[in-house]
């Protein structure tokens, strides 16, 4: 929730500059809709029903054993949040694509504690629109 009211903040300004914003989520519906509903957003989040867009682009991995292990133990049960087969996750990606369906920017990590800002993004949004 925290990556998406970060989104939220710049979300006038991608307006501004004619653009839009969709988020995606490996959670399934039903979990998405109840935490949107205690906690709204004004662009679309959608589902990746079990991270099959993001295998496609080559960032689904598997969490090692110990971290599922210690997911686990906090309550965090992926496996039921996410409707997969197991521990498994998208890297936090960005990505601009323009109104042709071609990725202008993307930015991701494999370090999930290190997600692009959004003022990167905004940024690159905006290099791409002044040009």
């Amino acid at each position: 929730m925290a990556e998406l009211y970060a989104l939220q903040a710049i979300y006038p300004a991608i307006q501004a500059l004619g653009a839009n914003l969709v988020a995606l989520t490996p959670q399934t519906v039903a979990r998405s809709r109840q935490q949107l509903d205690e906690h709204p957003v004004d662009y679309d989040v959608l589902t990746d029903t079990r991270n099959q867009f993001a295998e496609a682009i080559g960032i689904r991995y598997r969490l090692p054993a110990y971290l599922a292990e210690l997911y686990a133990g906090f309550g965090l049960d992926l496996p039921t949040f996410h409707d997969d087969d197991g521990f498994v996750l998208p890297i936090p990606t960005r990505l601009i694509v323009d109104a042709g369906g071609i990725v202008r920017f993307s930015e991701a990590n494999a370090d999930y504690t290190r997600r692009p800002e959004p003022a990167d993004t905004l940024a690159a949004l905006e290099a791409m629109t002044s040009s």
